[in-house]
Order: C-alpha cells, then structure tokens, then sequence
C-alpha cells in the first residue's frame, strides 16, 4: 500500500451514546492514529464551499471563519491565530486540502501521521465525506438501540425524551449509515458492534486495525490510563464519559436488561423491530411473545384518538406498568 493511500484519513460515526468516545480514546492509543476532539464544521464547510474545485481567497477567508466561529472549535483549544496561519499558508487548495491542513496542524501534537475524525452526526455526512476524500474509510460502531435508550433518557441531550422518539432516532441513524455503507462497499466501510468492543476488545481492535490497514498496537487496550486527557473540560464537568476512565466491563453491555422495564422493552421493540432484525440484535419478545410489543404500540399511538374522545389511561395505572412519566409519557395524573 502506499504511503499516500496509508496516511488517508478515516472517520468514525454512529448515534449518540453508541460509544464513539470509547473507541475513539482506544485508536488515539496507537501511535500512528490521531483522532481529536468533535469537529462538526466540516458539514458547514462542505454546505458553503465548493467539494471539487481550488479555493479563492474570498472563500478560504469563509472557511476560517466557520471554523473559528463554530462552538466546536473551542473544544480544540486552538488560538484563532493558529488556525488563520495554517489556512493563510495554503495557496489554491481545494477543501480537503484545507481541512486536511487543519487537521494535521491543530489537533495533532504528536505528530502522527494519519488523522480521524469522531463526530456521530457525521453518520449521516458518509457520501459528501466520501466526495470530499474519495479514499476515507469509515467505521460505523452500532450498539444494542435499548442501551441507547437507556443512556439517552439518563443523559437528555436532546429533546428526545420518550422511548418512541428515541427508538426512531435510533432506527434512522443506524439504517443511514448502513444505507451509504452499501455504497461505499466493503473496502471504504466496516460496521462493529458496541458490545463487541466492551467484550473482545482486542479483538474488535485488531479488526480495526486490519480494516485501517495497521499493526494492532497493544497500547490501544490502556487506552484508559490517558483518557482524562483527551476529553473537553465540558465532558468532564459532565461526567458523561467517566467509564473510559478504566477498562471495560461487561457489564457495560445491555444494561437494558436491568434498567429497562419490560414495557419499555415491548415498545422500543414495536418500532424498533425491522433494524434490529438487520443488524441481528435479539429482541426479548420472541415468536408469539412478538405480538406484545405491538400491542402495546398500538396503547401508545392511540393517545391522541382517545384524548379526542375524552377517554384518558388513569396515571396509576401506567405507573404500575412501569411506563408513565418521563420513561414513556404522563397521560393523565389520576392517582
């Protein structure tokens, strides 16, 4: 392989709490493997400047300013100055050149000579990233939609904040990087699962590697022992990424399986069921258990026909379920 198609960068993507901040700690272990901070403006940068053709000044002058600009940036903890020197130096370059320069210049203190990218919303960017560095490889990490869900209603980084709205976010997220994975084709593009990572570490690492086209380098396995390092001041005030602080455990893996009420699993599972099949995730209702789910399904989007009717589920009722409040929804508070 040569030297300019083994220093391509890569990009790893996935939904929210899928764990691209674990794997992203484990690859900045090896020593030829960079992956900063979450960068984010590359999809502003790829919406307002030109994929394929030389930069202008007007335009190079753009793209500083949506890099300094953007919140994102800061994280990188990179003087503006920094980064209008590294652009001000590039003479006609198209946009993967700048971004590339960007990269290699502001987030790579070590030097290292191939660089990633760990930005989930970048799942949905896979075919403009691909045109933007037409040998980039990509590697989607899918974890098990429930434990998502779990983390999602603990986290609530979004205003995602029921078991239906999740359960879709995850179903679309994860059928849009299997869709432009297809694209790609096996060569550009590499699913692993979460919990294979959490289990088999080493082996889901040399997977990756291998994908990459690198050696397994056995430091990736400690990658907990500088991990504080590497995560934002925001991140660790949060403490929303404390478990990288140390190894896996298994019991990282389907934590629903102790955290999810049964019918919150039948629901995730109504509207999750065709992508979890695809990416053979086991669902807990099995043969004609499946018909639960659905059942359930059709209590919880029936809602809006029964308040027209003035026909409401007595809250203490949906408590003694286990679905009421913030997990699914409050219907009505009649205790």
């Amino acid at each position: 392989m040569s030297k300019e198609l083994l220093n391509q960068p890569f990009f790893i993507v996935g939904c929210q709490r899928s764990g691209t901040t674990l794997l992203r700690l484990m690859v900045n272990a090896h020593p030829r493997l960079r992956v900063p901070r979450e960068s984010w403006f590359i999809s502003d940068l790829m919406d307002q400047l030109p994929l394929d053709s030389p930069l202008t000044e007007q335009e190079r002058e753009l793209a500083f300013r949506l890099i300094s600009n953007h919140h994102r940036w800061k994280e990188w903890e990179i003087a503006d100055e920094k980064l209008r020197e590294i652009i001000d130096s590039l003479e006609s370059p198209l946009l993967r050149d700048l971004v590339d320069a960007v990269f290699q210049n502001c987030a790579n203190p070590e030097n290292k000579p191939r660089w990633g990218d760990k930005t989930p919303p970048y799942l949905k960017e896979m075919d403009r990233l691909h045109q933007l560095f037409d040998k980039a490889k990509f590697i989607h990490i899918i974890r098990d939609g429930r434990d998502v869900c779990v983390s999602l209603l603990k986290t609530k980084w979004n205003d995602r904040t029921t078991i239906e709205q999740i359960a879709q976010y995850w179903c679309e997220m994860v059928e849009a990087g299997i869709a432009s994975g297809g694209r790609l084709g096996k060569e550009l593009y590499l699913e692993v699962n979460y919990e294979d990572i959490v289990l088999q570490p080493e082996e889901s690492l040399k997977r990756i590697c291998d994908f990459l086209g690198e050696e397994f380098d056995g430091r990736m396995l400690d990658f907990y022992q500088s991990s504080s390092e590497e995560l934002s001041e925001a991140q660790k005030q949060k403490q929303i990424h404390e478990k990288t602080k140390r190894p896996p455990k298994s019991s990282d893996a389907y934590r629903w399986r102790r955290e999810m009420n049964p019918m919150a699993v039948a629901l995730f599972e109504a509207i999750a069921a065709e992508t979890m099949d695809r990416v053979g995730q086991n669902r807990r209702y099995q043969g004609a258990l499946r018909l639960i789910p659905w059942g359930y399904k059709l209590v919880i989007e029936s809602r809006n026909l029964r308040k027209r009717l003035g026909l409401q589920i007595p809250y203490g009722i949906l408590r003694k379920l286990g679905v009421a409040g913030d997990t699914v929804y409050q219907e009505t508070e009649n205790k």
